[in-house]
């Protein structure tokens, strides 16, 4: 499935010859059938006398019309040169060759239109200028055909010319990264939303889900047409019309890309390989605004030098371009840049990093990494799409590389196996980019530790957003690092292996004052509220707040069963002891059973019974407990359920 795309000075007659060729009239707008000249893009298909059928895309001649010229060139595979017997090479036709050139179309023909107008002698003298035209660009040796789309003087060969070139022309690849740059937007009665473009990267089915950038909305290919036939599958290559579901017209326009999910990313600055003309009046500056121009996107760029200043007429450099607006752009696409005024080619090359990091200028590092992802080593391709979206998914990664999916896996499992690539929860992360996600993973944790050191673990939501990680990726790098060893998942919590909670001085001083107090009355002791307000603070010693009482807490010298009433790790044992022989005679048990098993208050044996609870070692019906989903420990049946622990009171009740 390939592409043809027309180029030429206005009035040479494009649009004449299309028609002729393909019985369709490319001019759709009412103004350029007044005016008899093109003004935006049109478009038709041919088939050829082996069957095979080939779109058409006819540009504007003008000047004025150059944007929408280079909104139809991007992704053609033959270039249709244009030029009329009578006039000759014009500046419009030496500006299209220029895009061609950079835009680096290889395949072509031209067709010297009105040839039945001159003599044999002056049309020699044409083709010879075309040719000397031609010479210097990446059209140089393309065969021309003398034709007259009204006689049909050489129609026939320029049919031939045509065939055999495409027979040259290679296969569209198919990468599993299909998508549209979207050049027509219009509305159907019964159908809604179409769109139309020329597919490239990779095939779009019916009822395929889509995503537009960089709007970012969703949708669905409801329908498939191309050259007015509905078809289930499109294939690269061709031009396509979409029929997408739950868009209006005015979500989205030329410059917009519809392709498969994750197929292409928004940019707003990209690294290039720029190539100035040798025409050009002057160099390149550093910090240039420019118009930027790729698929049939458009927008205004300012030019960053990555070496040097400037870049002169006629070479080329390493350029950063930062964009006015978001633009849907892929590595190895071709882009233009112009002036703004006055409106002048310039240049153009290749996007080589859509998504760079911040690069230094004048930076030899830089400059290394640039060729390195030039030379197109599939490796280093590879792990560049890697970096820029790690963590990422194989698929995505192979996608926004570029490479076929059987070469991109191979040299995925070679990176794998060189520890170039880290794996993480069917994520994938570059060797640099995993270890910048360990060393801030442990200096978040190491600062909280720090801050809290009477906390044993960093609550997981906050780890989280601190490290701004979605759930899935952050889940899998607590997983590897707790597998490394340099964390520990602490249930809701996450600590580094190296950390413990050690009480000493004036903590451990507090922490004995609490204990103390808590076995003084142990089956009724203090709540945590009474004990701060009772408590004589001298000088220099430590509070008992929260961290400390979880410290104790995870320690296990203290056991929390509400918000104010704690118990030491002895007597709460021996209230569960009791609590669980009474489950086990009678298979309930009451807040007042409770309370007259242990002798103490409703206080204390509420917050206790609820806090069973919420361990799910018991379960409330009704008035009463009984045994919940999760096994009681077997410490608290080692005991006689009627036995107190050394120093226990069992009548507490006159204290309250």
């Amino acid at each position: 499935m390939f592409t043809v795309g027309t180029a030429g000075h206005v009035d040479h007659g494009k649009s004449t010859l299309i028609e002729a060729l393909t019985g369709i009239d490319p001019d759709r707008l009412r103004e350029e059938k007044a005016r008899g000249m093109t003004i935006d893009l049109g478009f038709a298909w041919l088939k050829l006398p082996d069957g095979r059928e080939v779109s058409i895309v006819d540009v504007p001649g003008h000047e004025r019309f150059i944007r929408n010229m280079l909104a139809g060139v991007g992704g053609i595979d033959v270039a249709l040169v244009v030029v009329a017997a009578d006039e000759g090479v014009m500046p419009q036709t030496r500006e299209h060759l220029d895009i061609l050139d950079l835009l680096d179309v290889r395949h072509g023909v031209v067709a010297l239109t009105k040839s039945d107008m001159v003599d044999d002698e002056w049309r020699l003298l044409v083709a010879e200028e075309v040719r000397d035209a031609l010479a210097s660009t990446s059209l140089a040796g393309a065969p021309l055909v003398a034709v007259s789309a009204l006689s049909g003087m050489g129609m026939p060969a320029l049919v031939a010319s045509l065939a055999k070139v495409l027979d040259g022309v290679p296969p569209k690849r198919d990468v599993g990264r299909a998508r549209v740059p979207v050049d027509r937007v219009f509305t159907l009665t019964g159908f809604g939303t179409v769109v139309t473009g020329t597919l490239r990267d990779g095939a779009i089915g019916t009822g395929q889900e889509l995503e537009v950038v960089p709007e970012g909305l969703r949708t669905r290919a409801r329908g498939i047409q191309t050259h007015r036939t509905k078809v289930d599958l499109a294939l690269p290559g061709r031009r396509v019309a979409i029929n997408v579901a739950g868009l209006a017209t005015n979500d989205l326009g030329r410059g917009s890309v519809v392709g498969v999910p994750g197929a292409v990313r928004a940019s707003l600055a990209i690294d290039v390989r720029l190539r100035l003309l040798g025409g050009i009046a002057k160099p390149l500056a550093h910090g240039t605004l420019l118009g930027f121009h790729t698929g049939t996107a458009e927008t205004v760029a300012r030019a960053i030098m990555l070496e040097g200043d400037r870049i002169e007429p006629g070479a080329s450099g390493w350029v950063n371009l930062r964009l006015a607006h978001p633009v849907a752009v892929a590595r190895d696409d071709d882009f233009i840049i112009r002036a703004l005024s006055p409106g002048q080619t310039l240049g153009g090359g290749r996007v080589i990093d859509p998504h760079p990091p911040m690069r230094r200028r004048r930076a030899p590092s830089v400059i290394a990494t640039l060729e390195s992802l030039t030379a197109g080593r599939p490796e280093d391709v590879l792990l560049g799409a890697i970096g820029r979206l790690e963590p990422c998914a194989a698929d995505d990664a192979f996608r926004a590389s570029g490479l076929e999916p059987a070469i991109a896996r191979t040299h995925l499992d070679a990176l794998l196996a060189a520890g170039m690539v880290i794996p993480v929860a069917g994520q994938h992360y570059t060797a640099g980019g995993w270890d910048g996600v360990a060393n801030r993973t442990a200096a978040i944790l190491g600062a909280y530790h720090v801050a809290h050191p009477m906390r044993d673990a960093m609550p997981k939501e906050e780890l989280k957003g601190r490290l701004g990680l979605a759930s899935r990726p952050y889940a899998g790098v607590i997983a590897r690092l707790g597998a490394e060893g340099s964390v520990v998942d602490a249930g809701a919590g996450v600590r580094l292996a190296s950390h413990a909670v050690v009480l000493t001085g004036a903590t451990r001083v507090a922490a004995d004052e609490l204990l103390a107090a808590l076995a003084s009355v142990p089956m009724a002791p203090p709540t945590l509220g009474e004990f701060r307000a009772a408590r004589v603070v001298v000088p220099g010693a430590a509070p008992v707040n929260d961290d400390l009482v979880a410290a104790l807490v995870q320690s296990g010298e203290v056991v929390r069963v509400g918000e104010d009433v704690a118990f030491a790790r002895s007597a709460h044992d021996e209230i569960a002891r009791r609590v669980v022989a009474h489950l086990d005679r009678s298979g309930s048990i009451t807040v007042a059973e409770a309370r007259d098993l242990t002798g103490t208050s409703r206080k204390y044996v509420l917050p206790f019974l609820e806090y069973l609870d919420r361990e799910r070692y018991t379960r409330r019906v009704g008035d009463a407990r009984t045994f919940g989903s999760r096994a009681v420990p077997p410490a608290w049946r080692s005991a006689p359920p009627d036995a107190a622990p050394d120093g226990v009171d069992g009548d507490a009740d006159a204290r309250q």
